[in-house]
């Protein structure tokens, strides 16, 4: 289900894409600081609905959204751009290349401190599940009644981090080639939570798949804090740009 929380004024259109427990309520700040001309929808996965349904590759799952993407706003009306943090970044990077593929490129994609390409996500343990529930759930459950809604709902996030941390652990990324692109990471470590790879093994592999005129970004902040305020507004701005060029790409560079 493609949830629309903007009709724009104009012909873009930026679709945010979950991050690993599946809610979308993490991207408010960010909504709320694009201004009104683009249309935003954005893709929750659909398991917080559907507790019944299988698993899904995060490949599976990038054709899926895709699909859906497509057939609401694939006509030549609207130019498409896809963001995504975290997990949710690595699902919009499969939706690009799906797309690349098919010779339907995307206007921009706009990758918010995914994991790196080659994570090691077998050191989260369970305090560190609980650690990454506990920051996810906070959005998605202020907005349910206490009581059995809000256990349930908890739950079901329990369940998509781990079907989706189990798909990204088995995902191998499919190398982008021409997509404008822009990567933000954050410098800081997350309390609590595993290390980070290496900065310059990191950059070697956002090298390898990632195309030569990709903008790479650091902002003076943690996993949780590159979409909050002050810093999710440096991403606005930028997100702003390409948004409103005729054509994104190296003119939307200028405001990083």
């Amino acid at each position: 289900v493609l949830d629309i929380w903007q009709e724009g004024t104009g012909s873009a259109v930026l679709c945010l894409v979950h991050p690993v427990g599946g809610d979308i309520q993490a991207y408010r700040s960010l909504v709320a600081a694009l201004g009104p001309a683009p249309t935003v929808c954005l893709i929750a996965d659909p398991a917080l609905r559907d507790t019944g349904m299988s698993a899904w590759s995060l490949t599976e799952r990038a054709h899926h959204y895709d699909a859906k993407l497509r057939e609401r706003f694939g006509g030549p009306d609207h130019r498409l751009h896809l963001a995504g943090w975290s997990y949710g970044a690595r699902v919009a990077m499969e939706m690009a290349g799906l797309a690349e593929s098919a010779g339907l490129p995307l206007e921009a994609l706009y990758l918010l401190d995914p994991p790196p390409p080659h994570a090691h996500v077998a050191s989260y343990d369970e305090a560190h599940l609980e650690k990454v529930f506990a920051a996810e759930l906070a959005p998605g459950v202020s907005a349910l009644p206490a009581g059995h809604a809000a256990q349930a709902y908890a739950e079901r996030l329990a369940r998509c981090c781990r079907a989706n941390l189990r798909s990204l652990g088995e995902h191998r990324v499919r190398p982008l080639v021409s997509v404008p692109t822009y990567l933000w990471l954050a410098e800081h470590p997350t309390a609590g939570m595993p290390t980070p790879a290496d900065p310059q093994e990191a950059d070697r592999q956002w090298n390898t798949c990632l195309p030569p005129s990709a903008v790479r970004r650091y902002l003076p902040t943690d996993h949780y804090g590159i979409v909050a305020a002050p810093h999710v507004d440096t991403v606005a701005g930028t997100i702003r740009a390409t948004l409103a060029s005729s054509g994104a790409g190296a003119r939307g560079t200028a405001d990083l």
